[in-house]
């Protein structure tokens, strides 16, 4: 099965591919991404059975963007479609040729388009991003949140806000949390190991308090937090 979810709203392509990922629960996940692409794995992958025959998961994160690659995977699209493996297309824009090429092989391709005005910035993206730990979506984020006016105070505060929603749940308290961030935040704990956030929240208060010491700038810090992540 072949699925690809693109466009300028990055994190509305990822919380899609995310859900598919969620509702298939593979046994296994493989991912590239421009950098670690490698049509011959992947066309090889798509020639595997799963774990046990169980299903895999390939997640193709930017691929289309290494030139030296993408005629081979598009020329191959047939048999992605056809592989008893799942693929996952997540890219930032796609030509419309690209489109029509993925339109005749793919269960589902999807564009979500950025609403470019300031005031339409949802800052609770910050908090998305982190929860899917996609340290891309998450610094590209960051600077439009800093460009849309909000200051790093407010994006502190966001962020922690999901840790500790993501450690209530973890505690077994999500009952205290609303339905909808109660969900989202259980569904982010799989991207976490089980002392992980913790370290994520003290080092971020760490910073905050730090920051509010004189001790350096906060937006900065935030910089640094998110390639951390």
């Amino acid at each position: 099965m072949l699925y690809i979810y693109y466009g300028s709203d990055r994190i509305k392509a990822l919380g899609a591919a995310e859900k598919i990922i969620a509702k298939v629960k593979a046994d296994e996940i493989i991912f590239f991404d421009e950098a670690t692409v490698n049509a011959e794995a992947i066309l090889s992958l798509a020639e595997q059975q799963g774990l046990f025959g169980g299903t895999k998961l390939i997640k193709l994160d930017g691929v289309l963007e290494n030139s030296a690659e993408k005629e081979r995977i598009l020329k191959n699209l047939e048999v992605l479609k056809k592989s008893p493996s799942l693929f996952i297309f997540l890219e930032d824009s796609l030509k419309a040729d690209t489109v029509k090429e993925f339109k005749k092989f793919a269960e589902k391709i999807e564009e979500f388009k950025l609403l470019k005005k300031k005031e339409d910035f949802n800052i609770f993206a910050l908090g998305d991003a982190f929860g899917m730990r996609d340290k891309k979506s998450f610094w590209v984020l960051f600077r439009r949140a800093i460009e849309a006016g909000k200051n790093a105070e407010e994006i502190s505060g966001t962020l922690f806000w999901q840790i500790k929603s993501m450690l209530i749940v973890q505690a077994g308290d999500g009952g205290t949390l609303s339905p909808y961030v109660a969900g989202k935040a259980k569904r982010y704990l799989n991207n976490f190991k089980k002392d992980e956030l913790r370290d994520f929240a003290s080092n971020l208060l760490k910073k905050y308090h730090e920051a509010h010491r004189g001790r350096g700038d906060l937006e900065t810090a935030l910089e640094r937090f998110a390639l951390s992540l």
